[in-house]
């Protein structure tokens, strides 16, 4: 039986794209603790958020590798994120409620 793992290491995004495209596909994040990322990622239920240091990176790395368990519950909890966060609807809302508080304001 082959064991198939995937993982995403983000070092630094402007608006957490990658993130989401990840998440997508169930894919749980290790991303910096800086800018879009942090919009996206919710440490310890859907990736994880580490410091700039190498070493909290290599130790992330190590904890989603050694439990598949965790790694399993995040990209679903990923993958649910994106999902309810992330789509056209909710786009449209967000955009809509942004315009109708200019117009009426």
């Amino acid at each position: 039986m082959m064991s198939h793992k995937k993982l995403s290491l983000i070092i630094a995004t402007g608006t957490g794209g990658l993130v989401r495209d990840a998440y997508s596909s169930g894919t749980p994040v290790i991303g910096v603790a800086e800018g879009g990322v942090c919009e996206t990622v919710v440490h310890g239920e859907n990736g994880l958020l580490v410091k700039r240091d190498r070493q909290r990176f290599a130790d992330s790395i190590k904890r989603l590798l050694g439990d598949p368990r965790f790694r399993s519950r995040l990209g679903t909890k990923a993958r649910e994120h994106v999902l309810r966060n992330w789509n056209w609807k909710r786009s449209v809302e967000t955009i809509e409620a942004h315009l109708l508080s200019k117009i009426c304001s």
